[in-house]
């Protein structure tokens, strides 16, 4: 555990490094958002494996500019689809602030949406729109929460306002996770819910000796004129392609505070 602590640290300052020493002049050179693509997506593959992940993908993921939506499961699923597309996330505004992951986070262009204020979503609409303009593929998780794996939870359309004023095709992402036999099941070392403090999860999980993780794409884009039916068609495609993580059996099993 300490190795791969320790080396996963390590692997993620150097990467900030390199970052930092390229920006500027790939600005200079009008390349900055596909430096910073390429050294998200350059960390996440190793990170994701320094961690354990043995990823299995089915299907394609898109190709920017390109909205995706998928279910939320864990801190490590930006890991993995970061690892397999080329994506600007949207995230809650107190990662912002937490050590490293915050670092982290806003380094990479994530966008930070403050979910206590009505007009944020309005300015994070704004910004997806911009991202979607300039080219960029935007994940966001629509269920506003992370869960257990029971099942995939109701989709908040407020986000998905852009996608329909611009008739972008929005793309879905199907996340599970699994353990190895005679390990803790993936509810509760690999998701992240409920009150799990950051830390101690964190070292759980790295005393896994592996886990697999899971990516299903969808096959074609979605897409329409009232962002309600769209978030049902969405939350439809991706829960077909769900695999359980544990039984539903508490309604409250897979709210996360």
């Amino acid at each position: 555990m300490l190795v791969r602590g320790t080396t996963f640290l390590a692997w993620t300052f150097l990467c900030e490094l390199v970052f930092l020493l390229g920006f500027l002049p790939a600005r200079a050179l009008g390349g900055a958002e596909a430096w910073r693509c390429a050294l998200f997506r350059g960390w996440a593959r190793p990170a994701g494996r320094l961690l354990g992940m043995r990823i299995e993908v089915r299907g394609r993921a898109p190709q920017p500019p390109y909205l995706l939506v998928s279910n939320h499961l864990s801190y490590v699923d930006i890991i993995l689809l970061a690892g397999e597309t080329s994506s600007v996330f949207v995230s809650k505004a107190e990662i912002a602030h937490w050590p490293l992951v915050g670092w982290l986070a806003r380094t990479m262009g994530t966008l930070f949406l403050d979910r206590g204020k009505k007009r944020e979503v309005a300015r994070i609409g704004t910004e997806i729109a911009q991202c979607f303009e300039r080219g960029q593929g935007v994940c966001l998780f629509p269920e506003g929460t992370s869960s257990g794996g029971a099942d995939v939870l109701p989709f908040r359309s407020s986000l998905l306002e852009p996608a329909v004023r611009g008739q972008w095709p929005v793309w879905t992402a199907t996340l599970s996770y699994r353990t190895e036999a005679g390990s803790p099941p993936a509810h509760e070392r690999v998701a992240w819910w409920r009150d799990m403090p950051f830390l101690p999860h964190f070292l759980g999980l790295l005393r896994l000796d592996g886990f697999d993780a899971r990516v299903v794409f969808g096959e074609a884009p979605h897409s329409g004129c009232d962002r309600k039916d769209l978030a049902g068609r969405l939350h439809a495609a991706v829960s077909s392609n769900f695999k359980p993580m544990m039984e539903s059996t508490d309604p409250c099993l897979s709210l996360r505070a």
